[in-house]
């Protein structure tokens, strides 16, 4: 199993800023200000340190990457109100930093909770995407479905339990987090992964917090989510055979609802965290996916 290393810090210079819906977010960029644009969405509990590793190495491809901290995890766009984390608001997110930053259509790349956000700015905006590559997270309605014929309703446990209010903050801030470092290594996350996460969490109040809404914000548009429509973009699905999260019948299923043309790959002896433990194995197929559909950048 290819590993990567625990993220280093990032300095201030490395981090961008952009407004908007009243909030400031973060962003990291690696590569020329020219080269063809790859932005990339993280999950729960990650940040847009999670993708250092990847992003160095398309960068180090000819690629221009650009990582968001999204919503609840840029420090100034941490809203108290769970509803400010319903799906349509992260889309839009995403959406600006790519209006802002970019001006012209991307590769997109999303991964866990930020491969759900993709798929469904790829199904409603697909003008604003050259590809798309989804990481571990199937298709919405293949996870839905997968609900119902496989074991995957026991695998997605969590999000039941962070509908609970007030509990699954008192359990992530049990003896200063050990509990959620121990949750998260059973998933099969690193050590040096799970504690850095964990730590970060529990910084403030308004970190937890923001991170979990996400979950609890769903249920407010579930029919953005499990009626999703179909992808038209090109799309590679990346899954892993050893993901304790997302079972083989949802990865198997994601094919039906994509209508352009679909690459799916899976990586072997690797769990649900791939930027974590192949950053190398996913650069390489985000960079390849990327060249098939590249288009040149209009001249300054």
């Amino acid at each position: 199993m290819q590993m990567g290393n625990p993220m280093p810090d990032v300095v201030e210079q490395d981090v961008r800023i952009f407004a908007h819906d009243g909030m400031e977010f973060q962003y990291l960029e690696r590569g020329h200000p020219d080269a063809e644009p790859i932005v990339l969405l993280h999950g729960f509990p990650q940040d847009a340190q999670t993708w250092l590793p990847t992003m160095d190495l398309l960068a180090s491809a000819g690629y221009r990457v650009l990582a968001l901290n999204q919503r609840g995890y840029s420090p100034a766009a941490t809203p108290r109100p769970f509803w400010r984390y319903r799906l349509s608001k992260l889309m839009s997110d995403a959406c600006a930093l790519i209006k802002v930053a970019v001006g012209t259509s991307v590769h997109l790349v999303g991964h866990d909770l930020g491969a759900e956000v993709a798929w469904n700015m790829a199904a409603a905006s697909p003008h604003l995407f050259r590809s798309l590559t989804a990481v571990s997270t199937p298709h919405p309605r293949a996870l839905s479905h997968a609900f119902f014929t496989s074991d995957q309703a026991f695998r997605s446990w969590y999000i039941s339990f962070f509908q609970l209010p007030l509990i699954p903050e008192q359990v992530f801030r049990v003896k200063q987090g050990a509990v959620a470092v121990n949750l998260l290594e059973r998933t099969g996350l690193p050590l040096p992964y799970a504690e850095q996460y964990a730590r970060r969490l529990l910084r403030t109040s308004q970190t937890l917090d923001g991170a979990i809404n996400w979950y609890r914000a769903f249920l407010l548009t579930p029919s953005l989510s499990l009626a999703t429509p179909s992808v038209s973009i090109p799309t590679m699905y990346v899954w892993s055979s050893g993901d304790s999260v997302v079972s083989r019948v949802a990865a198997d299923y994601t094919r039906r609802y994509v209508t352009g043309s679909y690459d799916c790959r899976i990586l072997e002896d690797v769990s649900h965290w791939i930027p974590e433990e192949a950053p190398r194995a996913l650069a390489d197929l985000i960079a390849s996916h990327a060249s098939l559909h590249a288009l040149e950048l209009p001249k300054p």
